[in-house]
């Protein structure tokens, strides 16, 4: 997954984040069938991303990040489009929000910053700016050439957690926090909505190799990661790593924690490796239903487990006299015949989909459907290997790779 890089933010800026953001807005009619609200975003001293560049003084501004990140509603309803205008000489954005039809007699408007933080990514030590949600205090009344003043208060908890008892040098790729209560979810003028229990935070460099982010444990065996969450009070939290290697630690918390919000709460996790299971190569002529890691040379399929992913993804194991160690769920499939004669479906219990085709051309998805075509393959053994070809119904009726 490819995203834009955003700047570090501080430990001192985020605990020195407590006044409140204003913002100018002024309503601009235009014919027709919609009208345009234009927002002069000033007091940069309260925005998010900040500079510590000379080691001793926060300076606070506006980035282009920000600009995709506003969502306005007018009487509840979300902008139909909003474009943002940074001006770096004047620290100010620019905001301006079209709305379908004529200004309303009587419009209230509330402005959110970003809407969602179930799925946060660390392109530094710091948490995810695009998972740090502020709302506005609703307002319905104009002050003349001053328009309406509108105040932003913060939505969400902020957490620096020190993951302890690693490995040293450990590569951390994902990290999934939950908890009891819901934990993260998505944002609007209702409130929070489409909420779930679990969140997860990667790592930039294990979704795209391009970046060179990486959370790394250093000599200690402690890696830190920050995340954002729904305010928790007196919250039991489970956190689970999955290290590059293909390790895997678990650790459910033995007392509450809370975080509230708009606060930065940090605090320590005692990490457990989980206890591996070996997978050695299978070798016999007619395949058996069983838990298998599929692999080619030294590349296996891998689950994602994440809620925005949907796909078959791939990770390098290490293979060791024919046989692979891993505590990774995401690695492993259930292999089985399908009520469909002559087909097997291959099904991962971590993200409870089976793998399946797309019915295009060099396309896979997890599929929650495991009697769809898509779903179904046939298998047969490669003639003097220890290899086995699975060709997927579907794409073989579409006349594409089956492979």
């Amino acid at each position: 997954m490819k995203r834009s890089k955003l700047l570090a933010i501080s430990a001192i800026a985020l605990l020195g984040f407590s006044a409140c953001q204003q913002e100018t807005i002024a309503p601009e009619v235009t014919p027709d069938a919609t009208h345009t609200v234009t927002f002069v975003a000033g007091a940069p001293e309260t925005k998010t991303t900040v500079d510590i560049s000379d080691g001793t003084t926060a300076k606070f501004a506006w980035t282009e990040y920000d600009k995709s990140r506003f969502t306005v509603y007018e009487n509840g309803t979300a902008a139909k489009e909003t474009n943002g205008i940074l001006d770096d000489t004047k620290r100010k954005m620019t905001l301006k929000a079209t709305f379908e039809g004529t200004t309303p007699e009587n419009a209230s408007y509330v402005a959110v910053v970003n809407n969602s933080n179930d799925l946060q990514i660390m392109f530094s030590e710091a948490y995810a700016e695009d998972a740090d949600i502020l709302v506005s205090k609703a307002v319905s009344s104009f002050d003349g050439e001053n328009g309406v003043q509108l105040q932003f208060k913060r939505e969400v908890a902020i957490a620096k957690m020190t993951l302890k008892g690693l490995d040293a040098g450990e590569v951390v790729n994902h990290v999934t926090v939950s908890s009891i209560a819901d934990i993260a979810g998505s944002y609007g003028v209702d409130g929070w909505n489409s909420t779930k229990t679990s969140l997860d935070i990667y790592s930039a460099k294990a979704l795209d190799d391009q970046e060179t982010y990486s959370i790394v444990a250093n000599e200690s065996g402690e890696a830190v990661v920050w995340f954002t969450c729904i305010p928790q009070a007196d919250a039991t939290l489970t956190v689970k790593v999955e290290a590059a290697d293909g390790d895997t630690y678990t650790k459910e918390f033995s007392r509450s924690i809370t975080l509230t919000r708009g606060d930065v709460k940090g605090f320590g996790v005692a990490m457990e490796k989980d206890a591996k299971s070996t997978y050695v190569l299978f070798e016999g002529e007619t395949l058996v239903e069983g838990d298998y890691i599929i692999v080619s040379n030294t590349t296996a399929m891998v689950a994602s487990d994440s809620d925005k992913n949907d796909r078959l993804d791939y990770g390098t194991v290490e293979i060791t006299n024919s046989a692979i160690s891993s505590s990774l769920q995401q690695l492993e499939w259930h292999i089985a015949p399908s009520a469909t004669e002559g087909y097997w479906t291959i099904f991962n219990s971590k993200a409870n989909a089976y793998a399946s085709s797309t019915g295009a051309k060099n396309k896979a998805q997890l599929l929650s459907n495991g009697t769809d075509d898509m779903a179904l393959w046939s298998c047969t053994k490669t003639t003097g290997e220890s290899t086995y070809d699975f060709i997927n119904k579907q794409n073989t009726t579409n006349n594409v790779n089956s492979t």
